[in-house]
């Protein structure tokens, strides 16, 4: 895979996740996990942004530092696509999976590439972890 493609999925499933969680949102019964998921839906969009901006400054395909080996998209699952058909405690579980899954895709990536961009890549594995600490705190509230 090369950064660009890398690049190019990543933006594709966080605006993927984006949406799963504003139809959490809009789903919510609760106020505060209303307000959890919204939360969530506009981090998933900040994440998009600064992914199309690495874009401008990545290089193209075939350049040195382009190739990334073997780094696979992990972050969109099945469930992302049907929140709707899931009750609210698997749509959890389904999100920290793909948030645990999202933080080793942006680890690898920084794990191919240098300064900027890899600083970048870190920081969205950061908080990639940060949303499946924060969906395991809201499961565990869930389960009573």
């Amino acid at each position: 895979m090369t950064l660009r493609e890398a690049i190019r999925d990543a933006i594709a499933a966080e605006k993927s996740a984006e949406k799963f969680y504003g139809r959490l949102a809009k789903e919510a019964k609760d106020l505060e996990a209303q307000a959890f998921f919204e939360g969530m839906r506009d981090q998933e969009r900040d994440h998009a942004v600064w992914i199309e901006k690495i874009a401008s400054v990545a290089p193209a395909d075939g350049e040195p530092g382009s190739a990334l080996g073997n780094v696979r998209l992990v972050e969109t699952l099945p469930d992302w696509s049907e929140a709707s058909s899931l009750d609210l405690t698997r749509a959890v579980e389904s999100a920290i999976e793909a948030e645990h899954h999202a933080a080793m895709f942006y680890d690898a990536i920084a794990g191919g590439t240098t300064g900027e961009i890899q600083e970048l890549f870190l920081k969205l594995q950061r908080a990639e972890e940060s949303h499946a600490s924060g969906l395991e705190r809201l499961l565990a509230d869930l389960q009573g």
